[in-house]
């Protein structure tokens, strides 16, 4: 957590804990569902959801670092979750039990400065629903489990408004997760160079701009369809069945026939839609990359979406690797087309699987009835750097006797 970099008072819980707030008192103790009764009553159909974020303040080094990338939309960051006039977020603690805590909403005395409320839409569960998700967070989250790179309070945050169905939260606030350990090695080697000399501070200086450098840059993802509704694509090769994106932050990558149309094209080689529920672009979902996730967002709020089989209700969810995402028709509960994602993926044995076979193409000058690609497909979508300049054969007169 980027405003936990020095360990120190901004881990503790704020002095205003739930232990101290009387009747919410049972919220952070565990005993949730005993006092959601009086709790909940007069609950709206619809309640705000904010994230309210605050600077680090308290470690002058994370206030350089966080003047210093304001400007371009980064920085270092304290969250919490506001919602049915409570405030949450996640925290170290010494002793044993949850780091779940709860506070009046924009009023965390233990971290820095109060900067935005971020409007993040609104979640239609009552608060007898919300205590139930925040007795099973508790567990999932205990205080001695905090870390301030991989488990802290903005992956708690994302983790409680997937549950609450609100929107994700804004790049600008997670962008520096990722890079939280190489930016504080960078802080700190400013001090080092001057004890023990520049080699430090060069060292270190390299290794954070080797992490804002992976945080801005794209990242590449495999679509290996695994059902489609009118071919058995197991007889596909696998570059012809799976769609390489490249997604860079901030760029939206829409997926559908009209997007990727020769690699749909084998896919859904008669131009079948297996989806009336698609964007105007005739998309069937979205994918956007926001350091350190990548999201999947329906293209219109009815479309019929499925992870893993289940499916999802709300507008957007985070995906992780090996994720099976199906699309459905219209009131259908089963998927006709499939997706596997990987995230991790060999792009360049497949971009060489995908050269191969125009190679083989250009050098028997056609195709077969057989092996000819669908309708409307006469070349292979090669990136530039992947194109082969094909020079004819040299032809070898014949020998005399009829030989070579």
């Amino acid at each position: 957590d980027p405003r936990g970099f020095a360990p120190g008072p901004a881990h503790a819980l704020p002095a205003q804990s739930p232990r101290a707030m009387g009747q919410h008192m049972d919220i952070c103790t565990g005993r949730v569902l005993r006092a959601a009764d009086e709790f909940c009553e007069g609950c709206p159909t619809a309640e705000a959801v904010v994230l309210n974020v605050y600077d680090v303040a308290e470690d002058p080094r994370l206030a350089f670092v966080n003047r210093l990338f304001r400007p371009v939309g980064a920085g270092a960051y304290h969250a919490g979750v506001e919602v049915h006039g409570l405030e949450w977020s996640f925290g170290h603690k010494s002793e044993a039990g949850s780091g779940v805590f709860s506070c009046p909403p924009r009023e965390n005395s233990c971290v820095g400065d109060f900067i935005e409320a971020v409007s993040l839409g609104s979640t239609t569960l009552a608060k007898v629903d919300v205590l139930r998700i925040l007795s099973e967070l508790e567990d999932a989250w205990p205080g001695q489990e905090y870390d301030l790179v991989t488990r802290n309070c903005l992956h708690f945050c994302e983790a409680f408004l997937q549950k609450l169905g609100a929107s994700p939260m804004p790049s600008w606030v997670i962008r520096w997760v990722g890079a939280g350990a190489a930016l504080r090695d960078g802080a700190l080697a400013v001090q080092e160079a001057a004890r023990f000399g520049a080699p430090s501070l060069v060292s270190n200086l390299h290794a954070g701009a080797d992490a804002v450098h992976h945080l801005v840059s794209a990242i590449d993802v495999v679509l290996e369809c695994t059902r489609a509704p009118s071919i058995e694509v197991a007889r596909l090769e696998r570059w012809q069945r799976s769609l390489i994106v490249s997604i860079s932050p901030g760029k939206p990558q829409k997926i559908g026939p009209l997007h990727q149309p020769e690699q749909f094209a084998h896919i859904l080689p008669h131009g079948e839609s297996c989806s009336e529920a698609r964007g105007a672009e005739g998309e069937y979902f979205v994918l956007e990359w926001q350091p350190p996730c990548l999201f999947l967002r329906k293209p219109v709020p009815d479309a019929a979406l499925q992870i893993s089989g289940a499916p999802i209700r709300q507008t957007t969810f985070v995906l992780l690797n090996n994720s099976d995402i199906g699309v459905c028709p219209r009131g259908g509960n089963k998927a006709s087309l499939v997706f596997r994602l990987d995230r991790k993926p060999s792009v360049s044995a497949l971009k060489a699987e995908r050269l191969m076979a125009g190679i083989g193409r250009s050098w028997s000058g056609g195709c077969s009835a057989a092996t000819a690609p669908p309708p409307g497909v006469d070349r292979l979508d090669l990136a530039p750097e992947d194109e082969v300049p094909m020079e004819p054969a040299p032809r070898v007169p014949a020998s005399p006797q009829g030989g070579l």
